[in-house]
């Protein structure tokens, strides 16, 4: 590898031309950035309380209610709807 040096205020900075080692460390700080702006994580794991919730994700990790956020398909909720339609008679019948 090659380098280049300059003068500025009687001071010579050396600078090294390794362009793969500054390539991956780049490649590092954007993922790491990347990662940074992402504040969830889809993972799987396996109820072990119900009430209290708590899910356990890998031998040490185990997530609570407060960390998890839950769709429809795995809670109890309602749905109030009004339903205001005609069907028409196709069995003839009167």
């Amino acid at each position: 590898m090659g380098s280049t040096s300059w003068s500025s205020k009687c001071e010579v900075v050396h600078l090294s031309l390794d362009m793969n080692g500054f390539l991956e460390n780049v490649k590092r700080t954007a993922l790491e950035a990347v990662n940074a702006a992402k504040p969830f994580a889809f993972v799987l794991g396996k109820v072990t309380s119900v009430s209290p919730l708590k899910v356990q994700v890998d031998q040490k990790l185990e997530l609570t209610a407060a960390q998890l956020i839950l769709t429809n398909a795995v809670r109890d909720y309602t749905v109030y709807m009004t339903v205001d339609h005609q069907t028409e008679n196709t069995a003839n019948c009167t």
